[in-house]
């Protein structure tokens, strides 16, 4: 039992010799003190944090409790996408602010970066090739009318027309050739397509492929007013005076406006002048006239006949002075101012 104890005593007494070596490096800083001052050296506060330090582990623990998730490709997609659109609704703006305030260039150049990002804003388009035709950057049209032909073939016609344009102003004669081809291929059920480019073809100097092309749009569409005016003044052209005549008078045949048969007629009588041949012209006329007149003449007799019979004799009076009129001093009009004589105690009779 003695032993027991005595073992006890001496297992606890090992155990708190290791405790107080374990102990002393702590121990040894809490009281160190200078040998040379007396004072007292390292942590004195008995391990406790001063308050900056405790603030600022504070802080660190708290960042580390609330650090954010690390993002994903899909949110950086979704950022980028945000911040493209809105760069590309930026760009749109100042594109239409500098082309209001007249800044040419600069709307240009804020068009053509939004159309980086966005090529198929077809209003965007349209407004940079105004800006290009009022600044006669024609070289930097094509390429834009090119894609639309492309891209918009079932309403390319306006853009033909518009690069056919440029061509000529750019005295690109062979491309405005090959481009009518492929306009004519395409838009050939349109009489207005032979007006067109019969007027391209003479402003190339065309003028045998003008005329082909007009005929084969009359072939097409013989009682067109158009194809057959200017098919008349391009005969003049070639000095084909006789079928330029021919082709005056179906055109003023079919128009029924004033303002269109003035037209051919002025057009006919320059024709006259140019050929020499007004005399000619006027001896033609005049034994037209002399035809109409006698069929005229018998038109009105029969009418005349017509209303007695019907007894309209207000009707009947006025066939008779119609035939007086338009055949003065001839036995017809005698005819005719017997026939009103006989009919007017009629009218007073009523």
């Amino acid at each position: 039992m003695r032993r027991v104890v005595n073992t006890s005593k001496q297992i606890l007494f090992s155990f708190s010799i290791i405790s107080l070596v374990l102990l002393l490096p702590a121990f040894g800083t809490l009281c160190a003190e200078d040998e040379l001052t007396g004072e007292k050296v390292g942590d004195v506060t008995g391990g406790k944090l001063d308050a900056e330090e405790l603030a600022q582990a504070e802080e660190e623990a708290h960042a580390v409790g609330e650090e954010e998730p690390e993002e994903t490709i899909y949110d950086i997609r979704q950022r980028i996408e945000n911040a493209e659109r809105e760069r590309y609704e930026l760009l749109r703006s100042l594109a239409h602010i500098h082309m209001t305030t007249g800044e040419n260039d600069e709307a240009i150049e804020m068009h053509r970066k939004a159309l980086e990002m966005d090529p198929t804003d077809r209003e965007l388009i349209e407004s940079l090739l105004k800006l290009y035709r009022e600044s006669e950057r024609w070289s930097d049209m094509v390429p834009i009318y090119e894609q639309f032909l492309e891209e918009y073939e079932g309403e390319n016609e306006k853009y033909y027309r518009e690069l056919l344009d440029i061509y000529l102003r750019t005295g690109q004669e062979e491309r405005a050739i090959a481009v009518l081809e492929k306009y004519l291929d395409q838009h050939g059920g349109k009489k207005e397509t032979y007006v067109y480019a019969a007027n391209v073809f003479m402003e190339t100097g065309e003028k045998k492929r003008a005329m082909k092309t007009l005929q084969t749009g009359l072939e097409r569409f013989p009682d067109d007013f158009d194809l057959n005016r200017r098919a008349a003044n391009l005969y003049v052209e070639l000095e084909d005076y006789s079928r330029a005549l021919e082709h005056f008078e179906v055109a003023k045949r079919l128009t029924s406006s004033d303002s269109g048969k003035e037209t051919v007629e002025r057009e006919m009588m320059a024709l006259y002048k140019k050929a020499d041949i007004v005399k000619e012209i006027i001896s033609k006329k005049t034994e037209e006239l002399k035809e109409v007149e006698l069929q005229l003449k018998d038109l009105y007799a029969k009418q005349g006949e017509i209303k007695v019979r019907a007894e309209k004799w207000v009707e009947a009076i006025q066939s008779y002075r119609n035939l007086a009129a338009i055949a003065p001093d001839t036995v017809e009009a005698k005819m005719a101012a017997r026939k009103i004589k006989e009919l007017e105690p009629k009218l007073e009779g009523k």
